[in-house]
């Protein structure tokens, strides 16, 4: 009897509208990567960010010059949009700019990755391309830095 009424009760629960089964897998958006890179590089700090790196990084979301330059000569207009005339490495430590910064390089070097709805496979290519330069996901060296970043995310998700 105990058997026939767990079929039952399996079988209503199936066919509840909404149920699929499966529990929702978690999405993240740019604002949330952004947030958790932020406290992985600068422990959430958005101003008056140490240098990082040996002073190679600058900025809350450590950024290196050769990231900074890469994202600029793939995307010249991006000082346009801050109204900064020529080469401005040093805005990097602006919150702002640092996000456009990370949002070009990804578009060039994560584009399958990048995007406003990313699961966590795509965070984690996100997460070790910045980490670990356009190779970055390839390189064993950039993992526990991308488990970090999930770590943070997940934290956060409901």
């Amino acid at each position: 009897m105990a058997f026939v009424l767990l079929v039952v009760a399996t079988l209503c629960l199936t066919a509840s509208p909404g149920y699929s089964g499966e529990t929702k897998a978690p999405t993240f958006s740019k604002a949330q990567v952004y947030e958790a890179l932020n406290m992985v590089e600068a422990s959430g700090k958005k101003r008056s960010v140490p240098t990082g790196d040996n002073g190679r990084a600058i900025g809350p979301l450590q950024i290196h010059k050769s990231y900074w330059t890469d994202a600029i000569e793939f995307n010249k207009r991006v000082n346009n949009r801050f109204g900064l005339a020529g080469s401005e490495y040093k805005q990097c430590e602006r919150w702002e700019y640092s996000k456009r910064i990370v949002n070009v390089y990804m578009t060039r070097y994560a584009a399958d990755a990048w995007s406003g709805n990313m699961q966590l496979r795509h965070v984690r290519t996100v997460a070790r391309i910045h980490n670990g330069g356009p190779r970055g996901n390839g390189k064993e060296t950039t993992k526990k830095y991308a488990d970090k970043v999930i770590r943070i995310l997940m934290a956060d998700w409901k």
